[in-house]
C-alpha cells in the first residue's frame, strides 16, 4: 500500500466518523475557553496568552496550555463564534494525530528490521483502528479537549522525525532533529501530558545508544524558548491583567449590564 493511500483513508474515515459533530454547539468547558476569553480575539494578544494559564475567566486551574488557546485564536479569525468552524478543526486535528501515528508506527517497526511493506501495512492498521475507536470520541467532538488531538500529533510528528533523523546524516539529519525538537516541545504546550512523549524520544535515542542526537535533541528547543522565557511563569488570573488586555476585558464585563 503506498503511504499517500493510507493517509487519505485515514482522513476519509475520520471524517465520515466524526461529521456530525459540526452540528454540535458549545458545551461546558467551551464557554469559557471561547466564548469569555477576550485572548483569543485579536492576533496581537497572542504573545498575551503565553503569559496565562488557559482558564483566566473561571475556576482557577494550572493548565499551562497556550498552543491550544493559539488554535482558538485562528479558529476566532475564520469562525467567529460559529461552533461548527472549531468542530471541523477539532476533527482535523484528530485525523493529523492519526496520520501521525502511522508515520511513526511504520518508522518504529522498520527500525526492528521489519520490512518496510509490512511495516506500512501494521501501522495503517493500527491508526486506522485507533482514529476511529469510541474512545476518542470526547477529544474529538468536545471543542474543549482539543489539547489532546493537539499533544498527540505534534508528539508522534515528533518522534518520526527523530527516528528519521537517527538514520539520516548531513543537513537533513540536523534539520530533522531540530523539527523534532521543536514538535516535542509544541506537543507540551498543547497538554502537560505531552512531556511523555519527549521522555519516549530520550528512551529511543537510549535504546539506540544515540548520544549525539540525544544531545541536539535536548538542546535544540532551547533557543525558541529562551525569549519567552517569562512565558513558563504563566499569570493564574486576571489581577494581573496587562494594559493590553484590560480594554477587552472590560468591554465584555460592562456587557452584562446591557
Amino acid at each position: 500500500m503506498k503511504k499517500l493511500w493510507a493517509v487519505l483513508i485515514i482522513f476519509a474515515a475520520v471524517f465520515i466518523s466524526y461529521a456530525p459533530a459540526a452540528r454540535n454547539g458549545f458545551v461546558w468547558d467551551d464557554t469559557a475557553l471561547i466564548l469569555r476569553d477576550p485572548l483569543i480575539r485579536s492576533w496581537r494578544l497572542i504573545p498575551e496568552g503565553f503569559n496565562h494559564f488557559l482558564f483566566i475567566d473561571a475556576t482557577a486551574s494550572d493548565f499551562y496550555r497556550p498552543i491550544q488557546r493559539l488554535t482558538y485564536t485562528i479558529d476566532y479569525a475564520l469562525f467567529a463564534f460559529q461552533p461548527s468552524g472549531y468542530h471541523v478543526v477539532s476533527v482535523i486535528w484528530h485525523a493529523l494525530a492519526a496520520i501521525a501515528l502511522l508515520f511513526f508506527a511504520e518508522e518504529l517497526l522498520s527500525a526492528f528490521q521489519i520490512e518496510r511493506a509490512r511495516a506500512r501495512l501494521l501501522a495503517f492498521t493500527a491508526a486506522l483502528i485507533w482514529s476511529i475507536h469510541p474512545v476518542q470520541t470526547a477529544a474529538v467532538v468536545y471543542i474543549s479537549g482539543r489539547a489532546d488531538p493537539l499533544a498527540t500529533a505534534f508528539g508522534f510528528f515528533g518522534l518520526f522525525f527523530l527516528l528519521r533523523g537517527s538514520t539520516s546524516s548531513g543537513a537533513r539529519k540536523i534539520l530533522l532533529l531540530v523539527s523534532s525538537g521543536a514538535a516535542l516541545l509544541l506537543s507540551a504546550f498543547s497538554k502537560e501530558s505531552g512531556l511523555m512523549f519527549a521522555v519516549l524520544g530520550i528512551v529511543l535515542l537510549f535504546w539506540q545508544r544515540n548520544w549525539r542526537d540525544l544531545f541536539i535533541l535536548i538542546f535544540a528547543p532551547v533557543p525558541s524558548t529562551t525569549p519567552h522565557r517569562d512565558s513558563l511563569r504563566p499569570r493564574r488570573r486576571s489581577s494581573d491583567r496587562s494594559l493590553l488586555l484590560a480594554p477587552s476585558l472590560n468591554t465584555r464585563d460592562c456587557s452584562f449590564f446591557h
